[in-house]
């Protein structure tokens, strides 16, 4: 059946600097139903397309999820190193070097993709910023590819100056009632705040010991589904928890202990109450002329002690440096 669509040529005199304006190939065609011209016209376009990675992604991010690094490595140089110039996996790539320890292997990509200055209302650049600015937290030590706080500051007021031109008197009233609510969550946080320093230690360890029985529902579900999940991230972080909540009731074992014990000498503690397994090493400074000695007294038991061996060796398997590093810390203290 022919068609009733007519090509609409452009005509000679009309200028091109519209279309090199605009960048678009349709400027140059018109097109109109015609019942009169009953003419086939075959329409010839070309459009941008790029190979389909969202199977792989998944893939990969699945791995990541699990702590099962080193498959998840084989299954990138596999399927997506050469792919990096998508942002979309630049950033599970990273976000994947971040929770294996890899910064030296995160600041070598950081300087090869830098994060944008002026492109950071688009939530995948945000994501490559936080990344960078979460390893050097963690590290202490400033990635040469992050921003400088001057910078940062220069980027949000661009960002503010581009908008604010666009803003009519109800958006501008929206602004002004968030941040009276974010006044508000400050005076509400600071609630929270004072009111989690009031708790002691023995209330703490109640609320531990409640989520515990409930992530315990959760991972007898997973282990029953599927016992492959015994050997994953999640599943393992969750067996050393619950060995830490019964080392923590104990008052002359594991890192809360230390602490306190340290705390009593005349030398300076440093430690940092960093999310598990994100925590460094207690590290104890003597004074002049200190000569400390001391020796905790552990009441770990034998089976807490070959089951946090046990984490250390799946983890090992896995290729998760973090866990690995958690369980020499509970083996020391």
């Amino acid at each position: 059946m022919p068609s009733f669509v007519e090509k609409q040529s452009r005509s000679p005199h009309e200028n091109d600097s519209h279309v090199e304006e605009n960048g678009s190939s349709f400027d140059l065609i018109g097109a109109h139903v015609n019942p009169n011209a009953p003419q086939d016209i075959t329409f010839h376009l070309e459009i941008e397309a790029t190979e389909d990675l969202e199977e792989d992604l998944e893939s990969f991010s699945r791995l990541r999820r699990l702590g099962q690094f080193t498959a998840a490595m084989n299954h990138f140089r596999r399927c997506l190193l050469n792919s990096l110039d998508n942002t979309y996996v630049l950033v599970q790539y990273g976000q994947f070097l971040l929770e294996s320890s890899d910064i030296n292997g995160l600041s070598q990509l950081a300087e090869k993709f830098a994060a944008k200055q002026y492109n950071t209302h688009l939530a995948v650049d945000d994501e490559w910023f936080m990344i960078l600015l979460r390893a050097s937290i963690l590290t202490c030590d400033p990635l040469p590819a992050l921003l400088s706080r001057r910078d940062r500051s220069t980027v949000s007021r661009y960002l503010l100056q581009v908008s604010w031109p666009r803003l009519d008197s109800t958006e501008i009233q929206v602004l002004y009632n968030t941040q009276a609510l974010s006044m508000s969550a400050l005076d509400d946080f600071d609630s929270l705040s004072s009111y989690t320093q009031s708790q002691d230690k023995h209330c703490s360890l109640s609320h531990a010991s409640t989520y515990l029985k409930v992530a315990q529902h959760y991972a007898v579900e997973v282990r029953n589904r599927n016992p492959a999940n015994l050997k994953s991230r999640p599943y393992l972080q969750w067996v050393l928890a619950k060995f830490r909540l019964q080392q923590s009731k104990k008052p002359a074992a594991g890192h809360l202990a230390l602490i306190e014990h340290l705390s009593k000498l005349p030398g300076d503690t440093v430690w940092r109450y960093g999310m598990f397994p994100f925590r460094d090493l207690t590290v104890y400074v003597p004074r002049a002329d200190e000569a400390p000695d001391w020796k905790l007294e552990s009441f770990v038991s034998e089976e807490e002690h070959e089951a946090t061996k046990m984490v250390h060796k799946v983890a090992t398997e896995l290729g998760d440096i973090q866990l690995q590093a958690a369980c020499l810390q509970l083996m020391i203290y």
